[in-house]
């Protein structure tokens, strides 16, 4: 008859060997597993490059609803789709060129180096120049900012480029960027119309109410377009403050459109 040590020493190794038949079955399994995530994986890997292979062709069709479509879908497919897109912020149609911002913008941060280099070579097409500035707008990159009035400072810069740094500095709201908006206005007059307009539009986002004076010359600008930007600019920042200006302008004013704009600017100022 076995005595006690030597039923002992049968359980530990039926133990172990029952421990050893569970390990193995784990690692078999755990292998499995791996094998299986690696397939998976180089399977959705090769469907992701088949779908982006269909979509890239797509930024080159004629119509530029399926261009824009293409250009939103990319932004799925994160720093494999940003070369592509960057050619779109290139793209004859603003729709395009929006929706491929919006698409760099979501994905982000790996996507800032290549927008910058795109901004910063003046030899690139001016709506692909433009566009970048924009877009690193979108993303609140560190660099737009001081590129964005740089480009509003720059009289040899392109107006498109210069527009767009203006949208950029209204929309990061940064009051230090009022003086050089402001600068760009006293200088500017009848020249850059476009430009003019967008600066206000950039003052009348940063809303500060000191500036009121300063914007109210505006309001005897030969273009009409001016007039009425700068009575919408005068309402979001003066608010109560210029309900009698717009009242001298609603009487006075020669141009019918100026005159109504400042009938309906007060109207939305009044409670």
């Amino acid at each position: 008859m076995p005595d006690d040590n030597s039923k002992g020493n049968t359980k530990g190794i039926e133990y172990f060997k029952s421990a050893s038949m569970f390990i193995s079955s784990v690692i078999i399994a755990a292998t499995g597993i791996i094998a299986t995530n690696q397939y998976n994986s180089g399977q959705l890997k090769i469907a992701r490059n088949k779908e982006l292979s269909e979509l890239i062709p797509k930024l080159g069709n004629g119509d530029a609803n399926v261009r824009k479509f293409s250009a939103v879908s990319l932004a799925l497919y994160g720093k494999d789709a940003i070369p592509p897109l960057i050619a779109t912020l290139a793209d004859d149609d603003e729709n395009v060129r929006t929706a491929g911002a919006k698409s760099l913008s979501i994905i982000g941060e790996p996507a800032i180096s290549e927008l910058k280099s795109a901004y910063e070579n003046r030899r690139n097409d001016i709506n692909l120049r433009a566009s970048a500035l924009y877009t690193l707008g979108l993303m609140r990159s560190q660099n737009a900012y001081k590129l964005a009035v740089s480009a509003v400072e720059d009289p040899t810069e392109d107006s498109t480029v210069r527009k767009d740094a203006a949208n950029v500095l209204g929309f990061l709201r940064d009051q230090q960027a009022i003086g050089t908006l402001l600068t760009f206005l006293k200088t500017s007059k009848v020249r850059d119309k476009r430009l003019t307009i967008q600066i206000l539009y950039a003052l009348g986002e940063i809303q500060n109410v000191a500036i009121t004076d300063d914007l109210i010359n505006l309001l005897d600008h030969p273009a009409e377009d001016v007039r009425q930007a700068t009575i919408w600019t005068l309402a979001k920042i003066g608010r109560e403050n210029i309900l009698n200006k717009l009242s001298q302008v609603e009487s006075n004013d020669k141009s019918k459109k100026v005159r109504r704009a400042a009938k309906e600017a007060s109207a939305w100022i009044k409670p």
